[in-house]
């Protein structure tokens, strides 16, 4: 598999998307 390196506004990005979803569907989820 390929690695990319991410900006810090795009782990940003991620970190939120994740936090959103954890709040919505819980950690089993949002680690899929």
């Amino acid at each position: 598999m390929k690695e990319i390196e991410l900006t810090p506004k795009a782990e940003e990005d991620l970190e939120a998307i994740w936090d959103f979803s954890f709040r919505q569907i819980g950690v089993v989820q949002a680690d899929a």
